[in-house]
């Protein structure tokens, strides 16, 4: 159908051109691209690429594609958008449409649900069955797992994105865009809580460790049914809480450029390229508690212990990409892909102590139970990373120059720094309670990279003006 127009428009403007003796062209008329001449096409893009596109070539000065339909009269009905060689011939060029708007601004609000790869972490507690020995309850790896040996924080988040961009010249060629997104604290909670003394049905809690000098599998146990201390055989109360959260950005500035453009296919092809940042932070902690009642004279004694291991990723580097859109009546179909190159900046914060307190008295001492002197501190450290990605997008235009958009979106980092992965399992025990550091130096402090993908949704608006 298109192309019995174009023929029949090129038979008109041949019949009025023979009447004179020459075809000729009014003044400051030029032909939409779809009609020209393959060599014409040529030439136009080659123009349109390396002057500034349409809107520096002669017949298309001034507003996009010259303001009205090809520099001619004003048109007051042409098209959705009021101008264009669509409008003007009651043919369907979307994108011909699109390009001629005035419209320099362009910004887009949005949703985004996301789901990022959970953090591993080892086993955190354990239970027995009610019986065991008390030399080998909670110890690995005939112990019963409550939580650990898994992926935690791997929940779908909430979050918003914002992104404007400016066209710096007439027809769409060339702009310049900045986006940030941002989610909420993606958070997971755990806790076990075991009583003996009240004659309530407690259970066996345990937290596995392995112990280096004896070079074999240990648990600090938390709660036992008639435990042995060595001085009286008592029954012990505990609990465990563990917390984790995670913290997601990103941002950056880009240029876009078109590469290619089709009038007849209403399709373009756009370079985009620029400065990207990224930032993933993320915490664990862990807190226990042991109660030992009054037995003799001896007042009850309250044992507190607690470990912390945080990281943060700022990735900052450059990117480039393709965005490929094709536009259908209302419809715009766009699929986007591009990859970033930098170095990535980790810091690793670890630490945790405990408490005893007994008869009003209390005594704080640095190292919980897998956070002891010998990996408490602060460290950094760069890696090289690359995060490709890649997104799907469909838009529906409810006026010229407003859409709402729906998507899906993938993104690969390889190289993150996660907290569980930063916990060393084997255990010095000459340090605990504060004791001097006698053979190596376990747990330690090391950086333990892995790679993650997150991904999700999004859906929101966008403007022009």
């Amino acid at each position: 159908m298109k192309s019995a127009r174009i023929i029949a428009l090129a038979s008109a403007l041949m019949v009025a051109g023979s009447s004179s003796g020459t075809a000729q062209q009014p003044p400051g008329m030029m032909p939409h691209p779809g009609m020209m001449p393959q060599q014409q096409q040529a030439m136009m893009a080659s123009q349109a690429m390396s002057g500034g596109g349409y809107g520096g070539m002669e017949g298309y000065g001034g507003a996009p594609y010259g303001g009205a339909p090809y520099g001619g009269a004003p048109c007051n009905d042409c098209s959705p958008y009021g101008s264009g060689y669509g409008g003007m011939m009651g043919t369907d060029d979307e994108l011909w449409d699109k390009v001629h708007q005035p419209n320099r601004w362009y910004a887009g609000f949005g949703y985004v649900g996301l789901r990022m790869k959970g953090m591993y972490v080892p086993v955190l507690a354990t239970t027995s069955p009610a019986g065991t020995a008390q030399g080998v309850a909670g110890r690995l790896p005939g112990a019963t797992t409550l939580i650990g040996d898994e992926k935690l924080g791997g929940d779908w988040r909430h979050g918003g994105e914002v992104r404007l961009g400016w066209w710096l010249m007439d027809g769409q060629f060339l702009s310049l865009e900045g986006h940030f997104l941002a989610t909420e604290t993606e958070e997971t909670h755990f806790n076990a809580t075991s009583t003996f003394t009240t004659g309530s049905t407690g259970f066996i809690l345990a937290r596995p460790y392995f112990d280096l000098v004896a070079n074999a599998e240990d648990a600090r146990i938390l709660a036992f049914d008639n435990f042995n201390n060595g001085q009286a055989t008592v029954d012990l109360d505990g609990s465990i809480d563990i917390d984790t959260r995670s913290d997601y950005q990103s941002g950056g500035l880009m240029l876009r450029h078109v590469l290619w453009a089709d009038f007849e296919r209403n399709s373009r092809l756009d370079f985009i390229g620029g400065y990207r940042f990224l930032r993933i932070d993320e915490e664990l902690n862990i807190r226990d508690r042991q109660f030992t009642p009054p037995f003799g004279l001896v007042p009850a004694v309250l044992n507190e212990r607690s470990d912390m291991f945080a990281t943060e990723n700022q990735f900052h580097g450059g990117e480039i990409g393709l965005d490929a859109n094709v536009y259908e009546d209302n419809w715009t179909f766009q699929l986007w892909g591009k990859c970033a190159f930098g170095n990535t900046h980790q810091t690793l914060d670890i630490d945790g102590s405990q408490t005893i307190s007994s008869g009003g008295a209390s005594n704080t001492t640095p190292g919980g139970l897998l956070a002891q002197p010998s990996n408490i501190g602060h460290f950094s450290h760069d890696e090289f990373a690359i995060i490709p990605e890649a997104a799907v997008r469909v838009q529906y235009s409810l006026y010229n120059n407003f859409r709402i958009f729906a998507g899906y979106r993938m993104l690969y980092i390889t190289e993150v720094l996660r907290p569980g992965d930063q916990i060393d399992r084997v255990i010095n025990e000459t340090q605990f309670g504060g004791g001097a550091l006698a053979g190596e130096a376990r747990p330690a402090a090391s950086f333990n990279g892995t790679s993650a993908w997150i991904q999700g949704i999004d859906a929101g608006i966008e403007i022009e003006w």
